[in-house]
């Protein structure tokens, strides 16, 4: 898998399972629900770390924003938390986070926070990790990070009717940050001048409607380069009006040229678009492999101008049963900016593809419960050797086990009131299902978690 830009992650999924299973070359069976995964950075040497959240809602929908931290390590951990919103820093708490715990944050002034927060949270040691959590119907959630970065892209937005797209970008630094946001539809690169040379002031942030400069897209790919400094990104996505969808879009700090994809329902009326944001100055060929059990599908095949974006109806699509979960194998021959799209006609939610990572951490965060298992992929060509240790009331569990090489292996669910973390000696990604196709599944990557 072939990177453009640094980007070290590590996926946590809101699961918690026992990682059993054999290499399977599809995942999950039983009821065909859909799930949405997201992702996070954490520091993995430094032992005075700091975590970035932004675009979290204040509740002006219905729905406050929360941060959930879990402790991955087994010392106790004491964090500060500093809450800002466009007006500057509204609020700082200290909390005590025991060895292997899990907390739910939320600044006492919420609903005042409009139109969004962020959060920076420094903690005297490694090991913690956290994740912004939505509690729209469903709960939805997306990864914080470790750093901010130069260069933020992430493909899915709508400015169409009944939809309202939003960018957070927020600077935890004690420097201005000078950004351009440039962003591209299916027509090519969009004038959007007020979006350009933008000054975040340190300690600050600030919240763009997308729509009030791309007007009437069905399908945006966005790119923050900052200038001078550097920012955390989280984009915003509401569909409808009524019963309105919420997504978080994670976005990514590098372009891919492949990725693959299990637990892409097929069946039960679901519904699956790729959205491939092609920002640089190069076509590109993009295949679509579905593999889908004893089925032999024709692959698709999209070329994706240059400085544009395409979305592809995977699901419903006649040479795609309606059948179990498919896995997506994706081939780009230029780096590019991917996301799916997947849930019901009435209700989807937006992934982005995020980038592989080296560890992960594995818990059921939202305590919705999971469909199958979860899966982890290996697009490498070379075998994923993988140690996980199971943390929970109960003690410490250590196992090893084998991810071939271009090969998804299975991680049964089971009910553990713990959290697993996954080391791997080259870097892989982690899908999980819901039980119902109406709840998106988070994750969150990190860096390397120390041994405890």
């Amino acid at each position: 898998m072939k990177l453009v830009g640094v980007h070290r992650r590590l996926e946590w999924v809101l699961l918690v399972i026992f990682l059993l299973g054999a290499v399977i070359s599809y995942a999950g069976h039983g009821s065909n629900a859909t799930g949405v995964p997201v992702g996070l950075d954490v520091s993995s040497s430094a032992e005075s770390t700091a975590i970035y959240c932004t675009g979290l809602s204040s509740g002006q929908f219905g729905w406050p924003g929360e941060i959930q931290i879990a402790n991955t390590s087994g010392a106790t951990r004491h964090i500060t938390i500093l809450v800002t919103t466009v007006s500057g820093t509204v609020e700082q708490q200290t909390q005590v986070l025991s060895a292997h715990a899990l907390l739910l944050f939320s600044p006492t002034n919420g609903p005042s926070l409009l139109p969004t927060w962020s959060a920076q949270i420094t903690v005297d040691g490694s090991g913690v990790v956290a994740q912004e959590i939505e509690s729209a119907q469903p709960a939805v959630s997306s990864p914080c990070v470790n750093a901010p970065s130069a260069n933020w892209y992430a493909t899915g937005f709508s400015t169409l009717s009944h939809n309202t797209a939003y960018l957070s970008l927020y600077n935890p630094t004690g420097t201005p940050a000078v950004v351009n946001i440039q962003a591209w539809t299916s027509a090519g690169l969009v004038a959007t001048a007020p979006f350009e040379g933008v000054v975040i002031a340190p300690q600050s942030m600030q919240v763009f409607n997308l729509g009030s400069q791309i007007i009437d897209a069905s399908a945006v790919v966005l790119r923050v380069q900052a200038l001078r400094g550097l920012v955390v990104a989280t984009g915003t996505q509401i569909t409808g009006t009524v019963a309105p969808t919420y997504s978080l879009i994670a976005g990514t700090t590098a372009l891919v040229t492949s990725a693959l994809v299990p637990q892409v329902a097929t069946r039960d009326g679901a519904v699956a678009q790729l959205v491939v944001g092609n920002p640089l100055t190069v076509t590109a060929h993009v295949t679509i492999a579905v593999e889908l059990g004893k089925y032999s599908i024709a692959p698709f095949v999209i070329d994706v101008a240059a400085g544009s974006v395409y979305v592809l109806n995977v699901v419903p699509d006649s040479r795609v049963p309606a059948s179990d979960y498919a896995t997506l194998d994706i081939r780009s021959s230029q780096p590019a900016s991917l996301s799916l799209v997947s849930g019901s006609p009435s209700a989807a939610w937006i992934r982005s593809l995020d980038t592989p990572t080296k560890t992960l951490v594995l818990v059921d965060g939202l305590g919705h419960g999971y469909d199958g298992s979860a899966v982890l992929s290996n697009a490498t060509a070379s075998p994923a050797q993988v140690h996980f240790r199971v943390v929970s009331p109960h003690g410490v569990q250590h196992g090893e086990f084998v991810v071939a090489p271009h090969a998804l292996r299975r991680v049964p669910v089971a009910p553990v009131d713990g959290m697993i973390v996954l080391s791997s000696s080259i870097p892989l990604s982690v899908t999980a299902t819901s039980r119902t196709t109406t709840v998106p599944v988070g994750s969150i990557q990190f860096g390397a978690v120390p041994a405890s």
